[in-house]
């Protein structure tokens, strides 16, 4: 065996039916290779632990209560870092967790349908205690008061397991998540570390901070890191809202053209056009003037503003969430202008084949079998139908299971990409 460092990390294949055994194996073969490769890097709690946590959790998650199965998660803080989340409620002394009854009764203490706390748990002489309830959301905090930043977790510092149904576990340390999910293990990727995704939120993120300083005060071009400050928003936004679908459990799909030809959907509801770009642009441009002001009431009447267009970022990010549930798509264009839900594709074969585009892998442009697509449902398929009759077109649809994929076209192929996720804290909460 080669001594040799990889240059790359892929989960292993695994035949035959997975479970929480082979979801450790996968997740200390991955903190192995890191550990060769990034010497520096430190895992808390050790191996053993975390085998023993993944065992825990799936059994538990089988146990009904009153006709429920529990969702919850379990949060192992990094130690030595400050910014783990805060403990709200603290137990004395500490619950020593070695049984699967005992997780079953802290599991059901801590369950929310929002999910948006956690059982805290550390390990001590090689046993598991749990110290107390964290949550996993940012409270006031996270909102830097005349900033557009939004100063909130993608990820936890530490090691966080979710459950959100029998027999689905998902694991999160650093920058790994991986889903044990109907007996087989995926690595998850944030759908924003989709080349695709990156390349558009980076022009429209150029544009958006191009528009600001039209009219002049180039001066102000560069505050709170210009166009890469506005992408870390966007990427906030979009997440926010996928996240949000993705909790409703109902199904959803995002179709994103590169104009508003919506020749192809049908709409239940058309909405006058709804432009979070002049939202974002115009909580940029209050925020830019916060900075300059010296006079205490401008600053404070400055402040109602920033708050009240905060607000309204994520309220309205919210709000088109809710669309979503109502059957059919949901319509944006690629600068983020809202125009219409409940929207029907019809596409015949004659216009999708007049466009010649061909389903390909994104990475090798080789041909791929479009089989893998006609096993999905009609939400996916219509997706895909409307990305193969559409140029430059993306879709993002979502499975009731909560199931996140991309489809996406450029002038020569169709792309579909799997396993991907947003972060479900990263909404503000009021």
């Amino acid at each position: 065996m080669t001594s040799e460092k990889k240059e790359y990390w892929s989960v292993p294949n695994i035949e035959g039916f997975a479970g929480p055994d082979q979801l450790a194996d996968i997740s200390i073969s991955w903190r192995n290779w890191t550990r060769r490769t990034f010497p520096s890097y430190n895992f808390n709690p050790s191996d053993g632990a975390v085998r023993t946590l993944l065992k825990l959790s799936y059994y538990v998650s089988q146990i009904h209560e009153e006709g429920r199965y529990p969702r919850f998660r379990i949060y192992v803080p990094m130690e030595g870092i400050g910014n783990n989340p805060p403990r709200l409620i603290t137990f004395n002394p500490p619950i020593l967790v070695n049984n699967i009854d005992t997780l079953r009764r802290l599991a059901t203490a801590s369950c929310s349908d929002s999910l948006d706390y956690a059982l805290e748990i550390v390990e001590s002489k090689q046993e598991l205690f749990c110290n107390g309830i964290v949550t996993t959301i940012d409270d006031e905090s996270g909102r830097l008061f005349g900033r557009p930043e939004v100063d909130i977790r993608s990820t936890l510092p530490g090691l966080l397991i979710r459950i959100n149904m029998p027999g689905e576990i998902r694991i999160t340390e650093k920058r790994l998540s991986l889903m044990l999910k109907y007996g087989k293990i995926k690595e998850i990727i944030p759908f924003s570390r989709v080349p695709v995704v990156q390349n558009w939120i980076s022009e429209l993120s150029k544009i958006i901070h191009k528009a600001l300083f039209k009219n002049g005060h180039e001066e102000y071009k560069d505050y709170f890191g210009g166009s890469d400050g506005i992408y870390s928003l966007v990427v906030q936004l979009l997440s926010g809202l996928l996240s949000e679908a993705i909790e409703n459990r109902t199904g959803a799909a995002f179709i994103i053209l590169p104009e508003t030809n919506v020749q192809y959907i049908k709409f239940k509801y058309k909405l006058q056009e709804i432009s979070l770009t002049t939202t974002i642009k115009d909580f940029w441009q209050t925020c830019i003037e916060i900075q300059n002001i010296k006079d205490i009431e401008q600053l404070k009447n400055l402040g109602r503003i920033w708050n009240s267009g905060y607000r309204k970022l994520f309220e309205a990010i919210k709000a088109v969430a809710t669309l979503s549930k109502v059957d059919g798509c949901v319509l944006i264009d690629r600068s983020l202008n809202l125009c219409g839900f409940g929207g029907k594709i019809l596409i015949n074969d004659e216009e999708i084949n007049k466009s010649g585009l061909k389903y390909a892998d994104y990475y090798s442009k080789k041909i791929a079998s479009e089989d893998e697509i006609h096993t999905l449902g009609t939400r996916h398929q219509s997706a895909f139908r409307i990305c193969k009759a559409v140029k430059g077109a993306l879709a993002f649809v979502i499975s009731q299971d909560g199931d996140l994929r991309m489809f996406f076209s450029d002038s020569n192929y169709v792309y579909f990409f799997v396993n991907l996720h947003a972060w479900t804290n990263n909404i503000p909460q009021w």
